[in-house]
């Protein structure tokens, strides 16, 4: 039924060879296989601006006082953004960070979102 499979061992080994050399064949020819690039965008200087942010994010800051502190976060924020993509360029890091919706928000605002509990003292 299955010509692979046989009582002679002889014939599976031949069919092993057979498929370990199709699969040698096949991955140095089939160039997506051989070139593997990043699907990652490393994000580019606009990608920092703060008015772009706003913009692309609808961040629409009522207080002076709150769109100054989002600001310095967000610069804050940014920088750490940058060290690590110069990592990733320099192949120390396996991922690229961007800029998102929370890039204006401190560590400590996320927390919920982990879904983490931390014990109450």
């Amino acid at each position: 039924m299955f010509p692979f499979i046989s009582s002679k061992p002889e014939r599976c080994i031949l069919f092993a060879l057979y498929f370990i050399c199709f699969s040698v064949i096949f991955s140095i020819y089939n160039p997506t296989l051989a070139t593997a690039s990043p699907v990652e965008k490393v994000p580019d200087e606009a990608d920092y601006n703060w008015e772009n942010y706003k913009k692309n994010f609808n961040r629409n800051y009522v207080e002076p006082n709150e769109e100054a502190e989002r600001h310095n976060i967000f610069i804050e924020n940014v920088k750490i953004i940058k060290e690590h993509n110069k990592k990733y360029s320099e192949g120390t890091e396996t991922y690229i960070q961007g800029v998102n919706q929370f890039t204006d928000r401190k560590p400590e605002e996320l927390k919920h979102l982990t879904g983490l509990r931390t014990k109450k003292h």
